[in-house]
């Protein structure tokens, strides 16, 4: 037989009951928190293509400066882009940058 303490452990589940003015305090609890969550996830596209888009630009320095122009010209001079099209121009500026990648490179420049 061993000579070791053997302890066992057992769950205990809480029941919280939860009144009506401790009901709408959780209430606002929640909706604050998913307010900030959401402030937070707003800035996460940007946080990512700013990310990518450092070790793009420092690798290929040609290549970046095409969609760089292309975006600046078009949301400078289009009224009608704002941030609600950002996930739209996303796509036009990776074929309009790999057009431009496969020119350079046509050419020997790249």
């Amino acid at each position: 037989s061993s000579s070791g303490r053997r302890f066992s452990f057992s769950p205990c589940f809480f029941v919280l009951r939860i009144e009506n003015t401790e009901a709408e305090s959780v209430e606002a609890i929640v909706e604050a928190s998913s307010r900030a969550i959401g402030k937070a996830f707003d800035q996460m596209l940007p946080a990512l293509f700013g990310g990518l888009g450092v070790v793009f630009v420092s690798k290929n320095p040609k290549l970046a400066i095409a969609p760089i122009i292309l975006m600046l010209v078009l949301f400078i001079s289009v009224d009608a882009l704002n941030q609600s099209t950002v996930g739209i121009m996303v796509p036009v500026g990776v074929l309009f940058t790999i057009a431009v990648g496969r020119i350079l490179y046509k050419k020997g420049k790249l």
